[in-house]
């Protein structure tokens, strides 16, 4: 039997179940709005991982165009 842990499909940020889940570069996920509006929010600052803080690769991810305004 497949048992799913509650966390592991809530995101982070808004603690729902995942919207359009969005997998960073440091393997941490968000539902997508949630992670743009943090980089919305914070783009004054380096652009870095809600949870861990990392930044290796969201300036790429962010120069893609996918969470722009």
């Amino acid at each position: 039997m497949f048992v799913l842990d509650l966390e592991e499909v809530t995101c982070p940020v808004c603690l729902e179940i995942f919207l359009s889940p969005v997998l960073l570069p440091c393997a941490h996920i968000f539902c997508f709005h949630c992670v743009r509006r943090w980089m919305l929010e914070h783009r004054d600052l380096k652009l870095t991982c809600p949870v861990c803080r990392g930044e290796r690769g969201m300036r790429e991810m962010s120069n893609e165009g996918n969470f722009g305004p």
